[in-house]
């Protein structure tokens, strides 16, 4: 298996205030980032000059497209979580600014969205823009 340690951009030592969310984070941030490199190194090797729309490695590098995809909104939630913790604004919902469930925050430490705002978010399929949202 593939193994590199990631770099976390500059300025990410932050203060030990919020000090177990950070190192969750930080964490996450190296488990995605490791996957995703991975995925990386793993559809560079197994790119075929000739590829048949019925070769079943087309559908799995569709797959790991579609991971990778995840995998790098995943990092960018985690770097701005990590921002936010930096700021003081961790936990504090994007769309309302009412505080995120701490439960959410333990399942999901990168969640930018109270539970309420993140069903709307997902069932228009648009992000609020500045806090407010845009019908």
């Amino acid at each position: 298996m593939l193994r590199i340690l990631p770099m976390l951009p500059k300025g990410w030592n932050m203060p030990t205030s919020n000090h177990s969310q950070i190192e969750k984070l930080k964490r996450e941030y190296a488990q995605t980032f490791q996957e995703l490199t991975f995925l990386r190194q793993m559809l560079k090797t197994e790119v075929d000059l000739e590829i048949d729309e019925a070769d079943p490695g087309v559908h799995e590098r569709e797959v790991a497209t579609a991971v990778m995809e995840d995998l790098s909104r995943k990092l960018q939630e985690i770097e701005n979580a990590l921002r936010n913790l930096e700021k003081g604004h961790y936990g504090i919902c994007e769309a309302c600014g009412e505080p995120i469930d701490p439960e959410r925050l333990e399942a999901i430490p990168e969640a930018a969205f109270c539970i309420s705002c993140k069903m709307m978010v997902e069932k228009r399929q648009v992000r609020p823009a500045y806090g407010v949202w845009r019908d």
